[in-house]
């Protein structure tokens, strides 16, 4: 099933969200100053830059390779989700998948920071699988097939570690946040 340019609105949406900010940053302020690691989350207890830094990227490629995810991923999921699910999904998987990489370096005493879209982007992945595997049995087995092979391969790309200035804690916490929300608001058929 194909989504309408109008249903991919929301996704446009956050793609140009994410690219002002970027184009901000030249001139208007310090990433640094909106980046997060455990000890700005927990220790001096500036939770908003769980959700500053979702906006951030460290370069253009970054941002280019994070908006292209986006968009792919927003076209298959505003298929099966309502916009409101869509948002809620978004958000809630950097938010919570924020907070989770942040407890974890704070246990590892590890002041790494982070930026980027990615964990919630690695949530909109995560309640795509969740979708299929949750109607799995509504759904064409070749298709299902189809679009679970399309998803595990991106799932691998972006959560087997490969470089080392990639968060893969921020990947693997929004992916797996995504996954449990998605599970929890899936319904079941695509969208009317």
């Amino acid at each position: 099933m194909q989504v309408s340019v109008k249903r991919q609105i929301p996704g446009f949406i956050l793609i140009g969200i994410n690219t002002i900010v970027f184009i901000l940053g030249f001139f208007a302020y310090d990433k640094a100053d909106w980046m997060m690691s455990a000890g700005t989350v927990f220790q001096k207890r500036e939770y908003w830059r769980v959700l500053s830094s979702m906006f951030l990227h460290a370069d253009i490629r970054h941002l280019v390779f994070n908006m292209i995810s986006l968009f792919g991923l927003s076209g298959l999921i505003l298929t099966y989700f309502p916009v409101w699910k869509y948002y809620t999904l978004y958000f809630a998987s950097g938010i919570l998948g924020g907070f989770s990489n942040a407890a974890v370096r704070l246990a590892l005493s590890d002041e790494t920071f982070s930026l980027g879209a990615s964990g919630a982007i690695m949530g909109l992945l995560g309640a795509n699988i969740a979708f299929y595997i949750r109607n799995r049995k509504r759904i064409v087995p070749a298709v299902l097939r189809s679009q679970l092979l399309r998803l595990g391969i991106f799932a691998a790309i972006n959560l087997i570690p490969s470089g080392s200035s990639v968060d893969y804690l921020g990947h693997i916490f929004g992916f797996v946040w995504g996954f449990l929300l998605g599970l929890l608001i899936s319904r079941t058929g695509p969208r009317q």
